[in-house]
């Protein structure tokens, strides 16, 4: 599973709308894609769980009130192994798999 924050909009490039496609480049001087951004919502990768959003974290948090079978979910999300890899900036835009090839 792949975790992506979107808080930063250079962060957008990271994930193709398409995910047989490579990563768009960013379109903006900052190297941000907003439209990216926008349309994560509509992409199979986030639609089908393998991206989330930083508001989800939040949103699930205020919910438990509200539906406590929720608490699993987050206690899964949060104990499930994770890796965080720096990559240099010669590396953005690129596919993923070629950062391991």
């Amino acid at each position: 599973m792949i975790f992506v924050e979107l808080v930063k909009g250079e962060n957008a490039k990271f994930i193709p709308l398409d995910p047989t496609s490579a990563p768009t480049r960013s379109v903006d001087s900052r190297g941000s894609n907003y439209q990216l951004g926008i349309e994560v919502y509509r992409s199979p990768r986030y639609m089908s769980g393998s991206v989330f959003l930083n508001s989800v974290f939040s949103n699930l948090g205020v919910n438990i009130l509200y539906n406590s079978s929720l608490l699993t979910l987050i206690e899964e999300l949060v104990t499930a192994p994770s890796l965080a890899v720096k990559i240099s900036p010669e590396w953005a835009g690129r596919p993923f798999h070629v950062l391991y090839t």
